[in-house]
């Protein structure tokens, strides 16, 4: 298990996106929610910020320069409706369970029968547990399953953080995730470090990691590549992170994917 961290993340240089993408193949892991897309209480219809698509698809057109994935713990059709599919782009839900790949197709890295009995025992507890109209959002993806409480008491909230967290401890399958007014219920295998181990393993090419992510489930991968690849935190208020770089907002990242494909425009490498 990695430690947590303790160091707050300089700003993100000016120029290095640029630099980095001039001197070497990329392999660009993009997280949504947060990242390349507001916050949003609404999370079934949270668009990707002004942009974004299409300098992904400019970038996914350059297969020899770089390489992308957008990694959530959103299932992969969620993804594949809110962003759309582009050729080139691989789809990681579920917090790297699912990977719906461009070329391969799609798969799981976890058998579905082995988790559905512990899952069924937490889906049973919230329709017991959590109230009706009180501001709180069941989202279940199949492969885990998340209560959001954004727009719920906070106190009433924290309540049931604890309850569901005591319930899971005694479900050897299951372990608890905590985001930004989220909590989840997870595969002991869900992790998207090793999402993106896996994906570096099988792509082929030497490339440099280039890694962006805004949530709790991302310092997995930002420990994951802290000596082989550059991760950013993106964050309103800075605070201690795995990330070697922060900034501020999705339209940040933005900017920082402009700058990469500006940087290669008329490369011919």
């Amino acid at each position: 298990m990695r430690p947590l961290p303790a160091e707050i993340p300089p700003p993100l240089p000016a120029g290095l996106p640029a630099r980095l993408a001039s001197d070497h193949a990329i392999f660009l892991f993009l997280d949504y929610d947060g990242t390349i897309s507001e916050i949003t209480p609404d999370i079934a219809n949270a668009a990707p910020v002004p942009g974004v698509r299409d300098l992904v698809a400019l970038l996914a057109a350059r297969p020899e320069r770089f390489r992308i994935a957008l990694i959530s713990g959103r299932q992969t059709r969620m993804l594949a409706r809110l962003f759309g599919i582009i050729n080139g782009v691989t789809l990681v839900g579920n917090h790297g369970l699912e990977i719906m790949d461009p070329q391969a197709g799609p798969r799981l890295t976890v058998e579905p029968a082995l988790l559905m009995p512990a899952l069924d025992a937490v889906r049973d507890w919230l329709r017991r547990n959590v109230p009706c109209e009180a501001g709180f959002v069941i989202e279940d993806k199949h492969l885990s399953v998340a209560l959001h409480y954004r727009l719920a008491d906070p106190d009433l909230a924290s309540r049931l953080r604890r309850r569901l967290s005591e319930f899971v401890e005694h479900i050897p399958e299951l372990v608890i995730g905590e985001g930004k007014m989220v909590i989840e219920v997870l595969s002991r295998h869900a992790n998207k470090g090793e999402a993106v181990r896996a994906l570096m393993r099988e792509s082929g090419q030497a490339r440099l990691a280039v890694y962006f992510g805004d949530d709790v489930t991302d310092e997995d991968a930002f420990w994951a590549l802290r000596d082989t690849g550059m991760t950013v935190k993106v964050c309103k208020e800075p605070s201690p992170s795995w990330a070697k770089y922060r900034v501020s907002s999705p339209f940040e990242v933005t900017s920082a994917m402009a700058e990469m494909e500006a940087a290669t425009r008329t490369d011919r490498r």
